[in-house]
């Protein structure tokens, strides 16, 4: 069977008509794979800077709870120094009643021993 006439001039026409049309179908194909790669990318890193902007909340209420309990624990710290000098001015007050209550108990020692003589 030979082309017709009209055949042989569309031929050349046509051919190339569904190969560019083919060619353009991949390449919107492609795009549209690339597109939809770079917009997950793009929601990925916006997860990432969402969970980045999370924990960088977290740490930081976290350092501001720390710095209180050692601004808390710096005065109970305090408090205990000054309980402790307050214990030991009192240990070394009853300390020297202690002495002169012993002194005087040696005087009432040595009384009693000058009675017995």
């Amino acid at each position: 069977m030979e082309d017709s006439a009209v055949w042989k001039m569309v031929k050349p026409l046509v051919i190339p008509a569904i190969a560019g049309a083919f060619t353009l179908g991949g390449v919107v194909a492609v795009n549209q794979v690339q597109n939809s790669a770079r917009d997950q990318t793009v929601q990925d890193q916006g997860k990432r800077v969402d969970q980045v902007t999370a924990d960088t909340k977290a740490l930081t209420a976290s350092q501001a709870k720390n710095e209180w309990q050692i601004n808390s624990n710096s005065s109970a710290i305090i408090a205990l120094q000054s309980d402790q000098k307050s214990t030991q001015t009192a240990i070394g007050q009853i300390n020297a009643n202690m002495a002169r209550i012993d002194a005087k108990l040696d005087i009432v020692v040595d009384a009693i021993k000058r009675q017995d003589k």
